[in-house]
């Protein structure tokens, strides 16, 4: 499954943890983000890469983070595991 694949089946969930996070306070989003990065790397490296692509779009669509989408370096080619 390729990583656009996995994101395009997640994207409801995704959206929903983009309303979850405007109702954070900054820190703990930034506990969440980190939690949830760190979990995924422990599965695989490639399930961290991913999660903080995940968390770019949830920080730009909930407010959190104002992230210049020009900077993330798209792999939607690419295999990741699942």
């Amino acid at each position: 499954m390729t990583e656009r694949e996995v994101f395009t089946e997640g994207i409801d969930l995704i959206a929903e943890m983009s309303v979850i996070a405007k109702e954070l306070s900054q820190d703990e989003y930034y506990h969440w983000k980190t939690e949830s990065v760190n979990h995924a790397a422990q599965q695989s490296k490639e399930a961290g890469q991913f999660m903080k692509k995940v968390f770019v779009v949830i920080g730009m669509y909930s407010g959190q983070e104002k992230e210049d989408s020009s900077k993330v370096v798209g792999t939607a080619g690419r295999a990741v595991k699942t």
